[in-house]
């Protein structure tokens, strides 16, 4: 390929636009709120969609119309400083086993399209601490990685096909897996 002289800054642009549209362009947690509004769209699963505000989510959420066959979302939270605490992955495809789990291989291949690479790599390696049911809602299942902390979840509805995966500070595992334990010991169906 012949490049122009004059049209240097042009040609960085494209290769830079190709570059971003094919990685995992997820800020990491602990990154700004800008930082990651930024990112999203740099992924396979929301390229080109933009965030839009979730007052309820406490942070921004984008939805993908589709991605291998179903529904995907996409929510973070930030903590105090405005930095990102708390990142969440919903997808839904009742024909399909898409629970988010490191040895489930249809999971694994959405969160690729999803998920910054420390974040999947750190998620592929971790150790699943404890599974908490809930009959009227989800079940859960706990993992501590190197870095991060998740929480898989995935509905006890029959042919929902509805699975989740939030991403958090390991820091926050111990109060999750309490809050979600407290949720199956009452019955409640709690988020």
């Amino acid at each position: 390929m012949i490049v122009s002289p004059k049209r240097p800054k042009a040609l960085i642009l494209a290769v830079a636009a190709v570059l971003v549209a094919g990685t995992n362009a997820y800020a990491d947690i602990g990154s700004s709120a800008s930082a990651e509004q930024a990112a999203v769209g740099g992924t396979a699963a929301f390229h080109g969609v933009t965030m839009a505000k979730d007052p309820s989510a406490g942070g921004a959420a984008t939805w993908k119309g589709s991605y291998h066959g179903g529904q995907i979302g996409f929510t973070y939270k930030t903590g105090s400083g405005g930095s990102v605490s708390f990142e969440s992955i919903i997808y839904q495809n009742a024909a399909a086993d898409a629970r988010f789990a490191p040895k489930n291989a249809v999971g694994m291949s959405i969160l690729e399209g999803a998920l910054p690479k420390a974040e999947l790599s750190d998620f592929a390696d971790a150790t699943l601490v404890k599974t908490v049911v809930n009959t009227v809602g989800f079940t859960t299942d706990f993992y501590r990685g190197a870095q991060y902390a998740f929480a898989s979840k995935r509905s006890n509805e029959k042919g929902s096909g509805l699975y989740g995966l939030d991403i958090m500070p390991k820091a926050a595992l111990a109060k999750d897996m309490s809050d979600t334990a407290t949720c199956a010991k009452t019955g409640n169906d709690c988020p």
